[in-house]
Order: C-alpha cells, then structure tokens, then sequence
C-alpha cells in the first residue's frame, strides 16, 4: 500500500487521472486502506481545534467561516506529529484542488455514492410539472431499511434511499450551502425518519420515483441530538425576536401548562424553560434538512409543496408543535403572511458570509396544516412576492 501511495504522488497526473481531483479521489481511498476510514473528519477536527487554541473566538463560527479566517490559515502550517506524512499530502492537494478540505471531504462523499451507481444511458430525461397532482408524499419512519430504489437530479442511476439522501443533501446543503458541519453528522442523513416528495415517472418503463424534496423529522426522545440544541444554535449571538402574545400562542396549542410565560431576552434560558413547560413532549418534534431540487422555479415550488405536504403526515404521527430553523427567503416571507397562528419566531442570527437571517422558530401544525391547505401555490407566490416588494421599500422609508 506504501509503494502505492509513494507511486501516486510522483506520477503525472496528465498521464494517471483526467484532473487533480481525481488523483485526491484516488489518493484517499489508498489512505483510508491504509489508516483509517475516518481520516476526512480526522484532519477537519484536528486543524479547528488548532485554530480555536489561536483565537477562541472562531468557536461561534460557522466551519464555512472558520477556515476562511487568518487563525485556520496559521494552523495550516502546524505541524502535527501524530500524523502519517499521507495526511499532510493529501491535505496540500486537497486545498489546491478544491479550495480547502472541507469542500474536498463533501465532493469525495458524493463520488464515493456515484460510484457505487454506474450511470444508466436508458433512463429519459426527468421533465418536473408545476403542479400540486403529480407528486407524490410520505413519511418513512426507518429509511434505513428501505430497499426501494429512487433518482435524484444529481445522478443519472438509481439509487438506494439511504444514498439518495445523503446524495441529495451533499449537493445542496453542503455543496451549494455550505453547511459543512453536516459532514461530521452525514450519518443523520442516512437513518431516521424522513419526509419525501416524489415525481412518479414512467415506473412502467423500470424509472424508480424521483426525491424532488426530503427533510428529516427528529422526535423529542432524540432531543440531545437536536441542531436547536447544539451549541453553535445556542450562543450569545442569537438575538430574541419572540411575538408580543407568545403566552397566548402557546396555551392555544394545549401543549403548555398554565404557568409557562417568558420575559427574558436570553436564547438559551427561553428554550429552556420553553421546552421545560411542554406538557407531552411526545408531540413535538423537530424537523431539519429540508432540501429542493431543480431550477430556482422548481425549487420555490417544491419549498412549497413540501409543506403543505407535510403537515398531514406530522398530524397522522400525533404531532403539534415542530422546532424549525431557516434562512430560505420564501419561507421567512410567507411566515410573515400567516393569519392562523401557524408559525413564530423565537431568535435568529445573520451569519457570516449570508445576506439573509437565519431564524429558529416553531411550526403550530394544525394551524399551518390549515392555512396550507386553503392555497395553492400562485396565492403562495403572489403573497411572498408582495412581502418581498413591501420590505423593500420598508429599507427607503
């Protein structure tokens, strides 16, 4: 395996591989041979922690924003003795070829997946009505043991839901997002409940269903895992954005015992003492990762079709209340339009690198289920496109 490794580094890559990132992709599978299959999380962990040491205050960072800052960059250059010379190597060409590691950690998880599926020539391209009819919506409590073939708009092969997932949210939330912390939990991705919304194709022809939407709904007996609950969701920069009738809102939900009420403008204390005042937490959930696939036209589509859809399943499943967090545009405006109480903000943050808020907050289902179901979506689009305009011109007023 050493010679192996030794003969990779000194050949041409012109003459071995059709680009330097190939020849990472070959180069990391030698070493996860070798070493260890954890290698990618390995160096990511091993560099921040070394650059939190520098400067404590990249720990309220995003990892997109972290190693954009000069502290990483200083702790690129720290030697670490632990490490297999290979790691340093391939860490070097890694950020040649992608720009830095954690970009290289996602692009060598989606070739890993693409690999296991050979593309499949027969299959016709996918055309993606606008319209509500032709897809199709479930809830599958255990993906994990699906053995259900799916496409997704980001391989041409069928593939096990499982990948499917995982593939799906590498090319969105990560890839295009850069929510890299999603890396070190990609397993999530892979097991659980999760929501689909599916385009039928020609199944007659042998095309499987294709995941124009997903997300994942986690319940409160998994609630130490929850992303509302990690650290980087619960620091001092959260700012509280809580409505004036919280009270109000929350004892309608008949979730709430009568002494819960809040005055405080501490993140982590009102979620605390929020979710302390639940009187059946078996109701509530939270639901994280909702990705879309398509054109940006398909995509607000989608956005939108994947709640209304939603919504009775969270129902069927005996849940009223989900913990959400969002920076998706559409979302934040047609929340602002709710005239039945089906949504409220509780904080929200504007993260470095995004020209957008990202807000925690809470689905009232019933509520949202109710509104959802009274439009389709021209009146979605026309009441978000009016909410856009009209905070336009609120910034020159």
């Amino acid at each position: 395996m050493e010679a192996e490794i030794n003969h990779l580094q000194n050949i041409n890559t012109d003459h071995f591989c059709s680009s330097s990132q190939e020849k990472c992709f070959y180069l990391a599978h030698a070493i996860e041979a070798k070493f260890s299959s954890s290698f990618c999380s390995d160096i990511l962990n091993k560099r921040l922690s070394i650059t939190y040491l520098l400067d404590p205050t990249t720990r309220s960072l995003s990892i997109a924003s972290c190693i954009e800052s000069s502290a990483y960059l200083k702790a690129l250059n720290a030697d670490i003795p632990a490490w297999p010379e290979e790691y340093k190597q391939i860490e070097t060409l890694a950020i040649r070829s992608f720009g830095n590691w954690a970009r290289f950690w996602c692009e060598y998880e989606i070739y890993n997946i693409r690999q296991r599926y050979p593309y499949r020539l027969d299959l016709r391209p996918i055309h993606l009505p606008i319209d509500e009819s032709s897809y199709h919506s479930c809830l599958i409590n255990d993906v994990q043991d699906s053995i259900s073939l799916y496409q997704t708009l980001y391989h041409q092969s069928p593939m096990l839901l499982t990948d499917a997932l995982a593939l799906i949210n590498l090319s969105t939330l990560v890839l295009i997002n850069k929510w890299y912390e999603i890396l070190l939990t990609l397993n999530i991705s892979r097991q659980g409940c999760h929501f689909l919304l599916t385009y039928p194709n020609n199944q007659s022809r042998g095309q499987p269903s294709t995941i124009v939407s997903s997300l994942r709904v986690q319940s409160w007996q998994d609630a130490q895992n929850w992303l509302h609950f990690d650290p980087f969701f619960q620091n001092k920069h959260w700012k509280m954005c809580l409505p004036s009738n919280l009270r109000e809102r929350c004892l309608d939900t008949g979730l709430f015992d009568k002494q819960f009420s809040y005055e405080g403008n501490c993140n982590q204390s009102f979620e605390h003492s929020f979710s302390s005042h639940i009187l059946d937490k078996s109701q509530v959930c939270e639901v994280i990762r909702l990705t879309v696939s398509g054109t940006a036209s398909q995509g607000a589509f989608f956005l939108f079709l994947a709640q209304k859809r939603i919504m009775p399943h969270l129902e069927m499943k005996n849940f009223k209340l989900a913990y959400t967090i969002t920076e998706q545009p559409w979302i934040v405006h047609f929340y602002e339009t709710l005239k039945y109480g089906g949504y409220f903000h509780s904080s929200f943050r504007l993260l470095e690198n995004s020209r957008h808020n990202t807000y925690k907050g809470f689905w009232v289902i019933p509520s949202l289920r109710y509104e959802l179901e009274k439009i389709g979506y021209q009146t979605y689009k026309r009441r978000v496109v009016s909410k856009m305009k009209e905070s336009k011109e609120n910034r020159y007023v």
